[in-house]
């Protein structure tokens, strides 16, 4: 029995182009109870071309969740994301969703050669307009029915600058499969175009994606480590600088501690100074006072004991007034003492 089990890249890139009721005119039908079988759906909106892409981009390009996915599990997961982004209100089959991808891709396709063709053959001044307009008639040409213009231009706004989707060309097989949207010349044409020689060129893929995952994983556990020795070492200089932190808060303890015993030292010394200033003035004042009273005393003495014969009367009331002033001080301060 066949294993179905494919390389995501290449699920439905490669399978039979539509016929081509090109772009809006497919052969659909709604899952609805009330729609006969076989049925013709509504046409595909905008809005639901955007929303497969959408879904599209986002099983595809996760390449690690698609190792060893099958055709049907792969499908299955864009019909999730496809009904599931709240934008789209009607159900389409899963067959639906991957005939209108492979219709989307092959207008693109087409759409991608003309405007290469156009920028090949004409020199750069051509303004982009212009341009559009050669490619769109380059298109229609290529539609040998129906000559039907390019419409596709909101898939083609998301799916150009998509690096999964260009990448799938070298991926494709050596033989694309026919197809009535464009002839055989047509075909040849569009691949001569793409200057592609598919056989000689190989996708990274899957293989590309998992090699990028082991190296981010291996960046991100180197970065991690890096983190965790730097971390350390901050965690050391952190300690070292606490370290030196608490030995300059301890000198200047230490120092304000010498500055304060100082400043009581010399405190102590004033108030010492200060002291022996003052016994010392007392001691000259006490002094000063004796030398004084002895002083008073001598002149008191040789006033009492002065000889007044040779004194006239002015005199010797001067002098009897001065004793009688000593004797009353005499009296009055030792208590009736004598001199």
């Amino acid at each position: 029995m066949m294993d179905d089990s494919v390389e995501v890249e290449n699920i439905s890139l490669f399978q039979p182009l539509p016929s081509a009721d090109e772009e809006h005119d497919e052969d659909d039908t709604l899952i609805s109870p009330t729609r006969k079988r076989g049925q013709r759906a509504a046409n595909y909106s905008s809005d639901e071309d955007v929303a497969l892409i959408r879904a599209w981009e986002s099983v595809s390009l996760d390449a690690i969740a698609g190792v060893d996915q099958s055709s049907s599990t792969f499908w299955s997961r864009i019909s999730e994301h496809f009904h599931g982004n709240g934008n789209t209100t009607t159900t389409r089959t899963i067959g639906s969703l991957q005939h209108r991808w492979s219709t989307n891709q092959e207008c693109c396709n087409k759409w991608k050669s003309c405007l290469a063709q156009v920028a090949r053959q004409h020199p750069s001044g051509v303004p982009l307009q212009e341009q559009a307009n050669l490619a769109q008639e380059r298109y229609k040409a290529m539609d040998q029915q129906k000559h039907r213009p390019f419409t596709m231009q909101h898939c083609w706004t998301l799916l150009q600058n998509n690096q999964k989707w260009i990448d799938r060309e070298f991926e494709c097989p050596s033989k694309r499969p026919r197809s009535n949207c464009s002839s055989s010349a047509d075909i040849e044409a569009y691949e001569e175009d793409e200057g592609i020689d598919e056989m000689s060129k190989r996708s990274a893929g899957r293989k590309k994606e998992k090699e990028r995952s082991k190296k981010d994983a291996s960046g991100y556990k180197e970065a991690i480590q890096k983190m965790i020795e730097s971390k350390e070492r901050l965690a050391i200089d952190k300690d070292s600088r606490w370290t030196d932190i608490k030995a300059i808060e301890e000198r200047k303890i230490a120092i304000e501690e010498r500055k304060a015993a100082a400043e009581e030292r010399k405190a102590a010394n004033e108030e010492e100074r200060l002291r022996l200033k003052g016994e010392k003035a007392r001691a000259q004042a006490a002094a000063e006072e004796r030398k004084a009273a002895a002083k008073k005393k001598d002149e008191d003495q040789k006033i009492m004991f002065m000889d007044m014969s040779a004194l006239d009367d002015t005199q010797r009331a001067y002098v009897e007034a001065m004793r009688a002033k000593i004797l009353a001080e005499i009296l009055g301060g030792s208590g009736g003492g004598s001199v």
